[in-house]
Formats: C-alpha cells, structure tokens, sequence
C-alpha cells in the first residue's frame, strides 16, 4: 500500500482526542511485534509522529523498507531530521555488500 492509497483523513476525529497522538506513540514501540509487520505500518508512523523530529524506532522489530518510505515520503513527517533504529529489523533491506 502506497501513502497515496489510504486517505488519513479518515482519522482527522481521532487526532483530536487529548493526547492522542502519545498514546498512539506508546502503543506502538510498547507492541514492537505487532507494529513492524502490519500492511499499514507506514500510515501508522504518519499519525505517531507527524510534527516530531525524531522517530525512535529502536524496538521496533521487522518493519519493511516500504513502510518507512511511505511514513516519510509525505507531509506530515517533514519536521523529522533524525531516526533511530536497529538495522538487523527491516525487513527485506538493501543489498549489504557494504558491510
């Protein structure tokens, strides 16, 4: 699934309750597992951290390539200027004949 393809505007409600976006947060690097091997990864990075700096993706475990481009490939994610992650959970990475 592309960002084009899912309409976040559906959740405009939502992004309104108080604090909803921390919880989100929490949710998602509290239940790594489940986060890094859904379709909708990307989607659910947007609504995370949209308007962060940083995106703390350390624990996350097994999120694909795609889904990281997709979060930052929009809008929402501009402010970010620095990611941390473990390099051994994406899925299916770029060839490493550097390393």
């Amino acid at each position: 699934m592309n960002a084009e393809s899912f309409d976040m505007s559906i959740f405009d409600d939502v992004r309104n309750i108080p604090k909803f976006q921390e919880m989100l947060q929490g949710n998602l690097l509290n239940s790594p597992a489940r986060f890094g091997k859904t379709g909708s990864s990307g989607q659910l990075l947007r609504l995370a951290f949209s308007d962060k700096e940083h995106l703390s993706l350390e624990t996350v475990e097994e999120i694909s390539v795609e889904a990281l481009s997709a979060a930052l490939a929009v809008p929402e994610t501009q402010k970010i200027k620095s990611i941390s992650l473990c390099i051994e959970t994406i899925l299916n990475p770029p060839s490493t004949s550097w390393m």
